[in-house]
């Protein structure tokens, strides 16, 4: 499957990526969208399909951006960390298409977790925490992949450090936001 996403065009994968990032908010979508379908008179299958385009084609750029992000990042956490001038071990295509083939693959299994909530809505604290452990266990299955096909015996820590430590922030921060959404 990563070979598929290094061959195939970079477009689609933003436009496969928005829509699985879609798929996996979509009962916070459909809440969102006939509320404000409601206020403004507007009509809710107009303003669905207006909304579902414009949704994924942002979060395929914002994913491409956090993709960038989060390269650049571990890239320079790697380069300080060991000390040597020699280049990170990933390139960065290859870097992207394991991340969009892991991402995809979460982001759809985060949907699926979380459809229950669009015909119970009483479900949808515990399912979005539910489905916070899901994307947050595809994070960890990412580096997990990258330290073992790409970490060499002499630079294994810097290369865990580097890849760690942004998606250890994050977790840290949804981990909170969903103990307070889920205790609320």
């Amino acid at each position: 499957m990563i070979e598929f996403f290094k061959k195939v065009s970079k477009y689609l994968v933003y436009v496969m990526a928005g829509v699985a990032m879609l798929f996996a908010v979509l009962s916070e979508m459909l809440l969102v969208t006939s509320t404000s379908a409601y206020t403004t008179g507007t009509s809710y299958t107009t303003l669905i399909v207006v909304v579902g385009l414009i949704s994924v084609v942002l979060f395929g750029l914002m994913s491409k951006l956090l993709i960038f992000i989060s390269y650049r990042i571990s890239n320079s956490l790697f380069l300080r960390k060991s000390g040597m001038l020699y280049p990170f071990p990933i390139q960065f295509y290859e870097f992207q298409a394991v991340v969009y083939a892991f991402l995809i693959c979460g982001l759809l299994v985060c949907g699926v977790v979380h459809l229950p909530a669009l015909f119970l809505p009483s479900l949808a604290r515990i399912l979005s925490a539910v489905r916070t452990l899901v994307l947050w266990g595809t994070l960890v299955l990412i580096v997990r992949y990258f330290l073992k096909h790409y970490a060499h015996d002499y630079d294994k820590k810097s290369l865990a450090y580097s890849l760690i430590i942004l998606p250890l922030i994050f977790l840290v921060v949804s981990l909170v936001l969903t103990l307070v959404e889920v205790l609320r």
